[in-house]
């Protein structure tokens, strides 16, 4: 197809290189655009080739025949791909556009495999996969593809890994679970029922409710009734009896000296470490010292000093006896004086200035 080329017709009409035609003008000598054989014949060419391509042959006397060519080799924008329909080549259409592989129907739409043996489909009230193969049937969905590769629950179930407490509404103990389906129940089937768990406490309830052992963060523990008030260990079972200190001194039997500090002040209980001694000596916890010996004491009137171990802090009194008499008419009464703390005067009943007589003594002060 070429524009007017001939030597009359207007240079660059429409653009560069784009001839057109003149009707002339005879005042300025401008020629009309003369028309020539190439012209018409590419004019001629053009328009019967495109009826010619549509499949009809000219006819003369018809004078529609370019739109009814146009009209079939163009899609009609009335009634979009319907001629497609018509003429019959939808399947055509659908492999030149790749889509061949999908179908529908007025009860479901496919998308088939390439080999057309299997296809996906979904329907208004549901979905699936189905094989057309020998083996015709349902294809399950693999579990690698988020399915459970199974055609029926038990199967799925087993390509899950599930346990047979899966279909159970309640698990019962038996099967690991507490047969119950509130947490009361589980608690009475589990045996645990009597087991209170608080804020800061926790507490193990009788049969009736009507006590409680308990135990708290601070570290108390022991047994309330149901009003909150704590209640004794019996003795029977290893406890006082009581609540309080003095009942349970009491249920004890012990004795006032139960409650003495250890020492050596009123109302004390000594220790071996409150007692000291050494020889011929005792001091007591109280102060009080005892002091013995044996010493050969004067004659009436003629008495022998005797010094005591340790001095004495206060008064004292001293007491004796014979030492090793003979006889019963051998035995000589004694008499002490006081000379001061440290010592006493000891005589006997022999008269004379005669060796005196052997004499236990003892003395005892502070």
């Amino acid at each position: 197809m070429h524009r007017i080329d001939t030597k009359t017709a207007q240079k660059d009409k429409f653009g560069a290189g784009k001839n057109g035609f003149t009707r002339g003008n005879p005042q300025t000598g401008t020629p009309a655009t003369d028309l020539d054989d190439d012209y018409f014949d590419m004019l001629q060419e053009e328009l019967c080739s495109v009826v010619e391509a549509s499949g009809a042959s000219l006819e003369k006397g018809r004078h529609n025949q370019l739109l009814t060519a146009l009209r079939a080799l163009l899609l009609s924008r009335k009634n979009p791909f319907g001629d497609i329909k018509s003429d019959g080549t939808v399947k055509t259409a659908l492999e030149n556009l790749g889509l061949e592989r999908c179908d529908q129907d007025t009860n479901e739409t496919r998308i088939w495999s390439p080999d057309k043996k299997s296809y996906v489909f979904v329907q208004n009230d549901g979905w699936g996969a189905y094989s057309i193969n020998p083996q015709a049937g349902t294809i399950a969905l693999q579990l690698s593809s988020g399915g459970t590769g199974a055609k029926d629950a038990a199967s799925a179930r087993s390509n899950l890994g599930l346990g047979d407490v899966a279909t159970e509404n309640t698990v019962p103990l038996s099967k690991g679970g507490t047969g119950g389906t509130s947490l009361a129940e589980a608690r009475s089937n589990l045996g645990v029922n009597r087991l209170v768990q608080g804020l800061v406490d926790t507490y193990i309830t009788s049969q009736s409710d009507n006590y409680r052992l308990f135990v708290n963060d601070s570290g108390a523990w022991g047994v309330l009734n149901n009003i909150g008030t704590p209640m004794a260990l019996a003795l029977s079972q290893g406890g006082t009896g009581a609540t309080t200190a003095a009942d349970a001194r009491a249920n004890l039997g012990l004795g006032s000296a139960a409650t003495a500090n250890l020492g050596n002040g009123d109302n004390q209980v000594p220790t071996m470490a409150n007692f000291t001694s050494g020889p011929g000596w005792v001091k007591f916890p109280d102060g009080t010292i005892m002091q013995f010996g044996t010493n050969i004491s004067g004659s009436a009137g003629y008495p022998t000093a005797v010094n005591f171990p340790i001095p004495f802090t206060d008064d004292y009194r001293v007491a004796c006896s014979f030492d090793t008499p003979t006889s019963a008419e051998d035995c000589p009464a004694f008499s002490t004086s006081k000379i001061n703390n440290y010592g006493f005067y000891l005589a006997s009943s022999r008269q004379g200035a005669v060796k005196g007589a052997g004499a236990n003594w003892i003395a005892i002060g502070r």
